[in-house]
């Protein structure tokens, strides 16, 4: 129970953070690809790496924290899979 709603709020608010920002975000791209000041992937790829720290980074953090603050089983192992894991979940639920 207690990965399952860690793993669901932290997906949650990194879907409901990508959902927003796109929507703001849809007609400032559209106005400047016709402006022919870039092109998608240039955008896609600065967007991605700017979204890093708060989608990525913040997150992984957070599940290394409440690992150990949960008291789970202190092995490397049982640790790096769960980071694995939880790091999938994370960026499946951002790439929604």
């Amino acid at each position: 129970a207690f990965f399952f709603f860690i793993i669901i709020a932290k997906s949650n608010a990194v879907l409901n953070a990508s959902i927003t920002l796109f929507q703001r975000e849809r007609h400032l791209l559209t106005r400047e690809r016709a402006k022919k000041m870039y092109g998608v992937f240039p955008y896609f790829m600065a967007k991605t790496l700017s979204d890093m720290t708060n989608n990525v980074l913040l997150p992984t953090l957070y599940g290394a924290i409440v690992y150990w603050l949960a008291n789970l089983r202190p092995t490397a192992s049982a640790y790096f899979t769960y980071m694995v894991i939880y790091y999938l979940t994370i960026s499946t639920a951002q790439s929604m």
